[in-house]
């Protein structure tokens, strides 16, 4: 979207990755436990990611460009945790499983790690849910490889790789 350079502005853009960052923990303290650690979560992430912006402008071999894809991971972990807690919580709503598998499926577009996160995140569904929404469960993972799938075919025709983290 920017281009190469302008770290002035990639720097601002990810100041309002941090104020979003700072809306979801609250939220998450707030389904967690109440408004109040809603609030301190919230206060403790602003301070992190003023620390975190302030600092990589001064150590050596830090730049934004190099942080770009640390706040799209922060922002998606923190709403992957918060429909892990609606899914427990809300286990008869089908909707949170199908936006739950989406986002382990884009997340796997920003960084390889996410690969892990697949089996393991659906292994914890069973566990919480007491395997009680089975279907659910695998209609998540059928989301999550929906989504990728596009992006699979487009490597396998462009690389011959399906794997198109590898290319």
């Amino acid at each position: 979207i920017l281009p190469e350079g302008t770290y002035t502005q990639i720097g601002a853009l990810q100041i309002l990755f941090f104020a979003l960052w700072g809306i979801l923990l609250y939220f998450l303290g707030l389904n967690f436990s109440n408004r109040m650690t809603g609030i301190l979560l919230a206060l403790l992430g602003g301070l992190y990611g003023r620390n975190l912006l302030a600092t990589a402008w001064i150590i050596q071999g830090a730049n934004p460009r190099i942080l770009t894809t640390g706040f799209p991971t922060l922002i998606l972990l923190t709403m992957m945790i918060l429909l892990f807690i609606k899914l427990v919580q809300e286990q008869d709503r089908l909707h949170w499983y199908i936006l739950f598998g989406g986002m382990l499926g884009i997340s796997t577009f920003l960084r390889h790690n996410f690969w892990a996160l697949i089996p393991i995140t659906l292994a914890a569904l069973l566990l919480f849910t007491k395997g009680k929404r089975f279907w659910y469960i695998v209609f998540s993972g059928l989301t999550a490889v929906a989504v990728m799938l596009p992006w699979q075919v487009r490597s396998t025709i462009v690389s011959g790789d399906p794997a198109y983290f590898l290319t």
